[in-house]
């Protein structure tokens, strides 16, 4: 049930380049599909590195907010178990995890506390779950839902504390993060975003971000599918 998720709403893919010392594992977009990784994996093949892609079912986002918590709990669980697998049987060096829109919730879970963790990316992220989802274009149709049964945004925020990538960020063991950003941004509102990168700079984390002014939401993760490298390999 969906109550206590099972691993059928988990789907991965792993590519093993053959030598490799760094794996990139990929959070996707809300109802992301393996199939859209395919420039992105290989352009990361071609740079000698293998590659862990995930694809969750958009029911990790509802407006049931026990299962929500419940999923995003599980989906952690998993992927950090898939990790330390992945590290131990192909004794890679580097560990590097990227997260596209509410990936990037995946991600700071994952890494919070996380050892195995070498470098994280963080590409139109929020600082908050449940205010992103509130107020982005895609998601009003939840809010409605929580609205109807009388659920206020400050009480969400309650119950998906543990959820907001803000509540995730203290103790980044890798220290070293990347973060892009539209200004243009209306699925996760812009300014959500910008509070999560106040937080980050606040941190004295290794840190490299760019805002770009006016490709919004979508266009900023295609052109990150497109084009990876200038995401991955030329911001440093």
């Amino acid at each position: 049930s969906e109550r206590i998720p099972s691993k059928n709403i988990i789907k991965n893919k792993f590519s093993y380049k053959k030598g490799s010392k760094e794996l990139f594992v990929i959070l996707p977009p809300w109802g992301g599909r393996l199939y859209l990784n395919f420039f992105l994996r290989q352009e990361l093949l071609k740079n000698n590195c293998s590659i862990l892609e995930y694809e969750f079912p958009k029911a990790i986002l509802s407006s049931n907010w026990k299962f929500t918590l419940n999923h995003f709990d599980f989906i952690r669980k998993s992927v950090v178990r898939e990790i330390k697998k992945l590290k131990k049987e192909y004794k890679f060096q580097k560990i590097k995890i990227i997260g596209i829109s509410i990936g990037c919730v995946n991600v700071c879970m994952i890494a919070d506390n996380n050892h195995d963790i070498n470098e994280i990316f963080l590409i139109i992220p929020g600082h908050c779950l449940a205010e992103s989802m509130w107020n982005g274009i895609s998601t009003q149709e939840i809010r409605k839902n929580y609205e109807n049964k009388k659920i206020s945004l400050e009480k969400l925020k309650k119950y998906w504390y543990s959820l907001a990538p803000e509540n995730n960020i203290n103790n980044l063991k890798s220290g070293k993060i990347s973060i892009f950003l539209s200004k243009a941004d209306k699925v996760i509102p812009f300014y959500c975003g910008n509070k999560l990168l106040d937080s980050i700079k606040s941190l004295k984390y290794n840190l490299y971000y760019e805002i770009n002014n006016n490709i919004g939401h979508n266009i900023t993760a295609l052109s990150f599918y497109i084009n990876p490298n200038k995401f991955l390999f030329n911001n440093k």
